[in-house]
């Protein structure tokens, strides 16, 4: 996930997987909290999505209909 997501770049993913494990690790309840059904629930009804592209660094885009 992380070396597709940084284009094959090795050294681009691995920072981006220390980070994405350093901030699992001192944010560990708001991640144990996380209920998919009810996340998968939110995306199912349409007010927030997500696009089916992605920016220039691989990140998903988020949307909100307001």
């Amino acid at each position: 996930m992380f070396l597709r997501v940084k284009k094959y770049d090795a050294q681009r993913a691995f920072k981006t997987l220390k980070n994405y494990s350093s901030v699992r690790r001192s944010q560990r309840k708001q991640f144990e909290s996380i209920e998919f059904e009810r996340v998968k629930k939110v995306l199912d009804s349409g007010v927030v999505g997500l696009l089916p592209k992605r920016d220039h660094e691989g990140r998903a885009i988020m949307f909100f209909d307001a």
